[in-house]
């Protein structure tokens, strides 16, 4: 089946908004493991560690779908390949960056705390 420039964009755009939103739900994970973490709340941490390891895993997946569906055979990056066939989701990959940017910042920033010895050590 083709589809019309048009109807590409369209689908480029949707694919991205939905991993931003998926970003979006792990980032608010993120933060409150670190709730938990700061309150020695040993219960929550590991209900938070199977739906983060999810959506992880889900992130993932998407992103993959993402390079194979987008970049397959192509050497550019997502920031060169968007301007040449989706130009209107160029600002939708930049939020998607900095949401990335705000996960990895919270995850590295939770780590230091399960390393903490002002944190029980728990296993998440």
């Amino acid at each position: 089946m083709t589809h019309s420039p048009a109807a590409r964009a369209a689908n480029i755009h949707a694919q991205l908004n939905d991993e931003l939103t998926s970003l979006r739900v792990f980032v608010v994970l993120l933060e409150s493991e670190q709730k938990a973490l700061l309150g020695n709340d040993t219960e929550r941490l590991l209900s938070i560690a199977e739906s983060k390891a999810q959506a992880a895993s889900q992130l993932a997946a998407m992103a993959e779908a993402r390079r194979k569906a987008f970049l397959a055979g192509s050497s550019d990056t997502m920031e060169a390949w968007l301007p040449k066939h989706a130009p209107a989701s160029l600002p939708l990959w930049q939020s998607i960056r900095q949401m990335a940017a705000q996960a990895q910042q919270i995850n590295s920033t939770n780590g230091e705390l399960m390393r903490s010895p002002f944190v029980s050590s728990t296993p998440v």
